[in-house]
């Protein structure tokens, strides 16, 4: 092949544009290399706060609810902050969402999160990617102070 031109789109290298088989005028100088990648097409759970205001006071509350990708429910849940789980939740068949309660904010609450989502599927236990980030941001001052 020669006089390749892809435009990423494409789900075989023969499928983009070239010159045509047994057409070419390489040189070593010419030689490419082609990396594939699956794409991700799992389902994932969404992610939302209720309410959806993403900045609060401190001392407010927020839920975070996560919901099953479509077609799916029962398993467990989790609430994530950057990399660490916060909390885990296990619900029943049948059931598809869960709200994880963040009472009385304060700075140190603010933040990415995310949701995890993990079911038994045709009998084996299914990790699904996690849900997409929504920030998490705390305005004013903790009334909290530590005695010194």
């Amino acid at each position: 092949m020669d006089e390749v031109q892809c435009r990423g789109t494409e789900l075989q290298l023969s499928s983009c544009q070239f010159s045509g088989w047994g057409k070419q005028n390489c040189n070593h100088n010419e030689d490419a290399g082609v990396t594939c990648k699956e794409r991700d097409n799992s389902p994932r759970p969404s992610i939302s706060l209720v309410p959806e205001d993403p900045v609060l006071q401190v001392g407010s509350y927020v839920e975070i609810r996560c919901v099953a990708p479509k077609g799916y429910s029962g398993g467990r849940f989790g609430a994530k902050r950057g990399s660490s789980v916060i909390r885990w939740q296990t619900v029943p068949t049948g059931t598809r969402s869960v709200n994880f309660w963040l009472g009385k904010v304060d700075p140190q609450h603010a933040g990415n999160y995310t949701c995890a989502y993990e079911a038994t599927v045709r009998g084996s236990r299914q990790r699904f990617p996690p849900s997409e980030t929504v920030q998490l941001r705390v305005e004013g001052e903790s009334r909290f102070s530590i005695p010194s």
